[in-house]
């Protein structure tokens, strides 16, 4: 029993070694440069609305695309996100209404609102950019966000994809971090096929 017993304990120690490195290796990433190079659009995921309003971490994304927007990085703008719980709206049209308000004309901005996750984000964004004939993209994310993003951008298809990052400092944002964990799980689970994305 004793034996059982030390081997528990070395796979539950095993374990948390294994979280503190992911959320370690995160935050490292999280704290690169930003990789945005001039390309067809900027594609913005999804992020918590506030009923009708941009959580900080939405808005800081949003800000990010209108950054790399006005500074002639691309042309057209993505916004994925459908409406979650307690969203009175889909959160790509609260992005939409943000940009049109930072002067990014009506005809620039498509809008994916049925994404439910980053890798559906990153699918339906590739349908659209199929459909205007877009190759490149810049994924305007949360720095913590901005790898897996990536990595979902690149397994739809995307190439060349780039990053832009927004950084935005919350009392929660060790939270966020902590839920990219079981992120990157999903993420490893959907390229085994063992889930739906």
């Amino acid at each position: 029993m004793s034996r059982v017993w030390r081997g528990v304990k070395l796979l539950f120690w095993l374990g948390v070694a294994g979280l503190i490195l992911m959320a370690a290796l995160i935050t490292v990433v999280m704290l690169l440069p930003e990789s945005a190079q001039r390309a067809d659009c900027i594609i913005v995921p999804g992020c918590k609305v506030d009923g009708t309003v941009p959580s900080g971490s939405l808005q800081a994304r949003i800000d990010c695309a209108l950054r790399l927007y006005r500074a002639g990085y691309a042309r057209a703008i993505i916004v994925c996100g459908g409406q979650g719980a307690g969203e009175q709206i889909s959160e790509a049209a609260v992005m939409k209404d943000r940009l049109l308000k930072g002067g990014v004309p009506e005809q620039a901005v498509f809008v994916d609102e049925r994404s439910l996750s980053t890798e559906q984000n990153m699918i339906n964004a590739k349908l659209i950019m199929d459909a205007q004939g877009f190759r490149s993209a810049i994924v305007a994310t949360s720095d913590f966000h901005a790898f897996r993003a990536k990595a979902c951008a690149w397994r739809a298809g995307i190439a060349p994809v780039y990053t832009g990052k927004a950084r935005y400092f919350w009392s929660g944002k060790w939270y966020s971090i902590l839920r990219e964990i079981p992120g990157w799980g999903k993420f490893v689970l959907t390229g085994l096929n063992l889930i739906e994305p």
